[in-house]
């Protein structure tokens, strides 16, 4: 036993001929520890070179926990780690992100980020994540070294060839990655702040779909009826649940409770919100025998029934196999670019307002009544909303003009 030990103090005693003994660095404020921002806590230990000793840093993380107990629980923990392994060999190279490539350095944040992300993010975000790889590697920029290398305005470069192939929406969903990214890379001391954080959306366009008027309502459930039924169901169970098109192809048959009469629309963020099933939309439904599938099964799929949807995304793919359906009934009846599955909800959501106006409700009792059917949050978003979809109309003004 004594041989062993006295081997463990001659090998600590090497240790210190190459390395200093690891410490933590803790900043302080007004001889208290300091863990407000710019007060970046880390392991540190000098290693040996023929230049001298290099001191080398160990965020790993350390900055992300809020208080100075969790920071202190950390930092020792990194310390005990680096300790052991320099004592068993290891690279103290290894500890220090400097040699990270761009290249490495991204795909360490996306395998990070990953876990906080939806399957249906995490399917749009490979996509944003190869294309920027492309040009990382296509411009030569892939080896460069994330820390003194990769500047800023590489990115801007990267957003102004994005600009030049793809429309401002898609272009500010990249931008949206980015920032998720770099931040995650700032999060983890990878680079010393968020190069993209001081990225500029491109302001958009909006394509608003316009309801449609009552003939042309007619006209396209009465087409629908008679050659594609399935989309008409899409588009009623959309319209009777006041869901985006995109939250309706997420709903699985176990997000459906007949007995209750409730929906659980799994969110972007997979949260839950419950929708009510009213009694159109029960009637549709009962139809379906949904208690003859697997809870497992999407809805709505190519097939025309509940079932598996393999290798697909809810955020474009699913959306525009119905939107492709769609597109054909506006060929037909010769509707413009103005009209899209949207405009059945702005439909619904314009004529009920009506409806209740026409009952007696005053105009105020009709819109706190509609905000439970369409789930705006504040009036004031609702009143918005009423106006870029016409609703709301001034009276006849004939008396104060000539």
């Amino acid at each position: 036993m004594r041989k062993y030990i006295n081997e463990y103090i001659n090998s600590l005693k090497d240790l210190k001929k190459e390395y200093t003994s690891v410490s933590i660095y803790v900043p302080k404020k007004n001889g208290k520890p300091c863990i407000e921002k710019g007060c970046r806590w880390y392991v540190y230990f000098y290693k040996k070179t023929d230049e001298g000793y290099k001191q080398i840093k160990i965020y790993n993380g350390i900055n992300r926990y809020k208080t100075i107990e969790e920071r202190f629980y950390v930092a020792k923990s990194i310390q005990k780690a680096i300790e052991k392994f320099l004592l068993e060999g290891g690279d103290p190279f290894a500890f220090t992100n400097q040699n990270l490539s761009v290249l490495e350095a991204i795909n360490l944040a996306f395998e990070r980020k990953s876990n906080e992300w939806s399957s249906s993010t995490l399917y749009t975000n490979k996509s944003y994540l190869k294309k920027f790889i492309e040009w990382l590697i296509n411009n030569k920029i892939d080896k460069y070294t994330i820390k003194n290398q990769f500047k800023k305005h590489h990115l801007i470069a990267y957003i102004e060839y994005l600009k030049k192939n793809l429309n401002p929406t898609s272009v500010n969903n990249n931008i949206r990655f980015l920032k998720n990214i770099f931040g995650k890379l700032s999060e983890d001391d990878i680079t010393l702040y968020n190069y993209a954080s001081d990225l500029r959306n491109i302001k958009e366009k909006p394509n608003k779909n316009t309801p449609f008027t009552n003939e042309q309502y007619e006209k396209i459930i009465s087409w629908l009826k008679k050659n594609d039924p399935y989309l008409l169901f899409f588009i009623r169970f959309m319209s009777y649940t006041f869901l985006r098109p995109i939250e309706v192809l997420r709903i699985r048959t176990g997000n459906i409770n007949m007995k209750e009469r409730i929906i659980e629309v799994p969110t972007k963020t997979e949260q839950i919100s419950r929708i009510l099933i009213i009694e159109k939309l029960f009637i549709l439904l009962k139809e379906i025998e949904l208690e003859k599938y697997p809870q497992d099964f999407y809805l709505f799929t190519p097939t025309g029934k509940p079932g598996k949807w393999e290798k697909r995304n809810f955020d474009t793919s699913g959306y525009q196999f119905f939107r492709r359906r769609f597109k054909k009934v506006k060929n037909i009846l010769n509707l413009g670019n103005e009209y899209g599955l949207y405009s059945f909800r702005h439909t619904f959501a314009r004529n009920i307002y009506f409806k209740l106006l026409a009952e007696g409700m005053t105009d105020l009792e009709a819109k706190y009544k509609l905000m439970t059917i369409t789930r705006h949050k504040s009036l004031s978003s609702l009143n918005k909303y009423l106006r870029s979809i016409g609703a709301i109309l001034p009276d006849d003004y004939s008396g104060y003009i000539d």
